[in-house]
């Protein structure tokens, strides 16, 4: 097998890896999601490019706060860098805005529950 067999070999194991993943549209791109825990126990998600790359973290930690999470629920990141895409994220229905709010920082993180 040469190196551009080999390559693509690569891309096709990393598609079909990334088509397992629950995923949305953001304009143009297709981003996919990967579960994760934090070291807290509480859920963590990764969310990725058509290349595996990383695009952001949809989730952020309140180590002191996973307690009150239920099943399936994560704070989700909505500000900053996230705004834009998180609401891509929530209006594709894979995500749940369960209306509560937890206070981190200067901003609110709402509290989202995965729905796939």
């Amino acid at each position: 097998m040469d190196k551009y067999e080999a390559r693509r070999e690569m891309k096709q194991k990393l598609s079909e890896h990334l088509n397992k993943m629950p995923h949305f549209k953001y304009g143009k791109d297709t981003l996919f999601i990967e579960q994760q825990k934090y070291a807290t126990g509480s859920l963590a998600l990764r969310i990725l490019d058509e290349s595996g790359s990383v695009w952001g973290m949809l989730s952020t930690n309140i180590p002191a706060e996973s307690e009150m999470l239920g099943a399936g629920e994560f704070f989700a990141k909505t500000w900053s860098e996230n705004e834009d895409w998180s609401k891509a994220a929530l209006a594709s229905g894979l995500f749940v805005d369960t209306g509560d709010r937890m206070p981190t920082g200067f901003v609110f993180a709402p509290i989202w529950r995965i729905n796939f």
